[in-house]
């Protein structure tokens, strides 16, 4: 029985649609939502704050879902280590330009999420009898969270993925342990648009992560 969750960037995206869905769906769970919104900024104290935070709440899902150069993939990584030996599942929220290198524009970015997928894969060949913790990297091609649809030129959305999708994709890896065979890496494509459409997304979702990153660091100042 799942009896504690734990979720990076809660307060929007994909991040409360995992919330909302989680609430509904599991029944007697303590649900917690880490973001700026109620006080967390995972950049704080380079990380450290928000892992130790995880580590004393001890839940048994993590969805490692808010980003921030590097430190998500440092929450990954030191949460992994803390629980090789337990019972745990570690959700990643990745993306689909972890594949991307050669294709988009080259930065910090699409060089974190192709470590964090890296290290989730490379992992998962470990026998369970010397790692128990369970670990997924999710990687969503262009989701329609306010990062692209806030300001975005992009009139149609319906060809993202929608927000209720994604989060059940997340959900799904509460229980994916078919015969022991899991699905430690899933790419989830959105439906077909035009490469002009993909550049605009993409310009858009580099544009605004861009002012959150810039948005979080004026946060520390503070």
């Amino acid at each position: 029985m799942i009896k504690k969750i734990a979720i990076t960037g809660h307060s929007s995206g994909i991040g409360a649609a995992v919330l909302d869905l989680a609430d509904l769906t599991c029944n007697g769970t303590e649900i917690r939502g880490y973001s700026k919104s109620n006080g967390w900024n995972i950049a704080d104290s380079d990380g450290d704050k928000i892992i130790q935070e995880l580590i004393d709440f001890d839940p048994d899902i993590v969805v490692n879902n808010a980003y921030y150069p590097e430190i998500q993939t440092k929450i990954l990584k030191a949460l992994f280590e803390e629980w090789k030996s337990k019972d745990k599942i570690i959700i990643n929220i990745g993306s689909i330009s972890g594949y991307m290198t050669g294709i988009l524009p080259e930065d910090q970015y699409l060089t974190c999420k192709e470590t964090q997928r890296n290290f989730v894969v490379r992992n998962s060949f470990i026998d369970e009898d010397t790692v128990k913790c369970k670990m997924y990297n999710l990687s969503f091609s262009y989701v329609a969270t306010p990062l692209l649809t806030k300001s975005s030129h992009q009139k149609n959305t319906e060809n993202m993925i929608q927000l209720e999708d994604a989060a059940l994709a997340v959900l799904e890896c509460f229980d994916d342990d078919e015969q022991g065979y899991r699905t430690v890496e899933r790419v989830i494509q959105c439906k077909q648009i035009t490469l002009e459409d993909m550049e605009s997304n993409w310009r858009t979702g580099a544009r605004n992560m861009a002012k959150h990153i810039i948005r979080t660091n004026n946060d520390l100042k503070s």
